[in-house]
């Protein structure tokens, strides 16, 4: 940008894009986080992993092949 208010001093504009938050709903029994806090190795995270998952598909959609309704064009 040219014109900065100061001799000496370089100005840049930045675009900024709005944000996007992804969310998937997931279930975990209170058992499970109870057995997590006493140090169970063998936890039942399953729907986790696949909320994890979806939501990675999903921004994976989003950056190679854009999403025009967030405003983006990957």
């Amino acid at each position: 940008m040219s014109g900065a208010p100061e001799k000496g001093v370089a100005a840049l504009q930045r675009r900024v894009l709005g944000l996007v938050e992804l969310r998937a709903g997931f279930s975990v029994a209170r058992a499970e986080l109870d057995d997590a806090d006493r140090g169970a190795q063998d936890l039942d995270l399953g729907e986790l992993d696949q909320a994890a998952q979806r939501i990675a598909r999903a921004e994976n959609g989003a950056v190679f092949n854009g999403w025009k309704a967030a405003g983006s064009t990957g």
